[in-house]
């Protein structure tokens, strides 16, 4: 977990607890709160030292107890931002959505990185593929699919290829904000910030920090990969690491390239283009098409 986000989560979770406690010193400043959470506090006892059975009444004492509180505006208990992880960042011995989303969040931020449109696959316009309508509708129909079954998949990585102004992006944008409402952390790069993140992560101090929002996110897209510059031990490596890192994780990975996989086989050499073109776990899509771009001029 990135640093900046501990801090973050830390000190969401002490202004919780903070307010909790001035609330709870008010609260037991009233004789009827103060009898019942005696009481709530008696019967924890007695159930765990004798195993008795005072749930039931136990239960009845915390709903007086916590109803003389809210009349009055006070809550004793924390409050947390995230009530799964309850702002440690962990839940379930893994790290919480929300510390993804902040990893994500804080890497936009420190990077400058540009926010993909929030774009739905409603928005296709089909008619505009001519002659590929059907095998397009197909293909959405395909990266759908992928969406709904997204935690139950074995596909880890999608690698999605095709001419300028195919149409690769928004496919791209279409299935993050699909992931997106469905509460999965997602990120979205294009070649050039992951060229630029991998480069600046390289000179830091912290060889870690930055690129932890990029293996931790359940989905990440890079794309346009194959305009980026390639950088002396930088481009190459970095990619493969992520990639195989990812992979090794279970997290899924997008690749949007105007390169066909001859193509990024020669330019990226075989250990890369083996994680991206692995047959077990791996989909390649082509989009056929003209530059939809000029055709909508």
């Amino acid at each position: 977990m990135n640093r900046d986000v501990e801090k973050i989560l830390s000190a969401r979770r002490a202004a919780a607890e903070n307010r909790a406690a001035l609330d709870r010193e008010k609260a037991m400043s009233i004789p009827a709160y103060r009898e019942a959470e005696l009481r709530v506090r008696a019967l924890n006892f007695e159930i765990a030292m004798h195993g008795a059975d005072f749930a039931a009444e136990r239960d009845e004492w915390i709903a007086r107890r916590d109803a003389i509180a809210s009349a009055r505006g006070l809550r004793p208990e924390p409050v947390y931002e995230c009530p799964i992880c309850r702002d440690t960042g962990i839940a379930n011995g893994k790290l919480c959505s929300c510390a993804k989303k902040l990893n994500a969040r804080e890497l936009k931020r420190k990077l400058n990185l540009s926010d993909s449109a929030p774009i739905g696959f409603e928005a296709a316009e089909f008619e505009r593929f001519g002659e590929n309508e059907a095998y397009m509708r197909s293909l959405y129909a395909k990266l759908r699919s992928f969406c709904e079954k997204f935690d139950r998949t074995k596909i880890v990585n999608l690698l999605l290829f095709g001419s300028v102004g195919s149409g690769k992006t928004f496919l791209a944008s279409c299935v993050l904000n699909a992931l997106e409402e469905r509460e999965f952390s997602t990120l979205f790069l294009s070649a050039f910030e992951f060229d630029r993140l991998c480069f600046a992560n390289h000179t830091s101090l912290d060889k870690q920090d930055l690129l932890d929002a990029l293996l931790d996110a359940d989905f990440v897209v890079i794309d346009d990969l194959g305009t980026e510059p390639i950088y002396r031990n930088v481009t190459l490596e970095y990619l493969y690491s992520v990639l195989n890192d990812r992979m090794n994780r279970g997290k899924k990975t997008m690749i949007t390239t105007n390169l066909n996989p001859e193509q990024l086989y020669n330019r990226y050499g075989e250990r890369i283009f083996s994680r991206l073109n692995n047959k077990e776990n791996c989909v390649t899509l082509k989009i056929d098409g003209a530059d939809l771009r000029r055709k909508g001029k």
